[in-house]
């Protein structure tokens, strides 16, 4: 073939073509690099969406198993609590034994306090206060002579004084049987 231009022209025309070829590389491997870009971009957001609804879940499982877990304790406790009431019905006739204390506690003695322990024995701690130690004394021979309970004794005793009065505080406890005594 032969080729009539001058070879300016030529050269010149060689030069847009390869111009041409390397804008169109350089706009290729620019357009390559954003579209790489944003698909990283749009990758990593992505992820970091799903990693936060995974902590999410996690968190959200865990205060599920925490109140469980709290529900579980409730009803061991409850389930606790109700085999103790089941064994203190089983073993005495508690109203007998409150009217029992009532009986024999004197006019001027205070209760304050009456608590059960039933393992290993079944024992009354009753605490309270009165201006006279003698009453005391009394309340726990009562006690004692009362056919329900094996024996009665003073734990403590102390003496609150002021300079116009005089307060005896004390604690009873008391072995609690579920035979009568003899002679009662």
């Amino acid at each position: 073939m032969l080729n009539l231009l001058p070879p300016e022209t030529r050269k010149r025309q060689h030069a847009k073509s390869s111009l041409y070829s390397l804008s169109v590389v350089y706009i290729i491997i620019v357009a390559v690099l954003f579209l790489g870009a944003g698909a990283l971009g749009t990758w990593q957001f992505v992820l970091q969406n799903d990693i936060n609804m995974r902590n999410e879940e996690i968190s959200r499982l865990r205060a599920k198993k925490e109140a469980q877990s709290e529900v579980v304790l409730k009803a061991a406790f409850i389930e606790d609590r109700m085999s103790t009431a089941g064994s203190f019905q089983e073993d005495q006739k508690w109203e007998e034994v409150l009217g029992d204390v009532a009986q024999a506690t004197p006019t001027d003695v205070q209760l304050s306090s009456i608590k059960v322990t039933t393992k290993p024995t079944q024992v009354l701690t009753v605490g309270g206060s009165t201006t006279n130690a003698r009453a005391i004394v009394l309340f726990r021979d009562k006690l004692g002579a009362t056919s329900r309970f094996k024996a009665a004794a003073i734990s403590s005793i102390s003496e609150n004084k002021t300079d116009t009065s005089r307060v005896f505080t004390f604690t009873i406890e008391i072995s609690i049987g579920t035979s009568t005594k003899e002679g009662n």
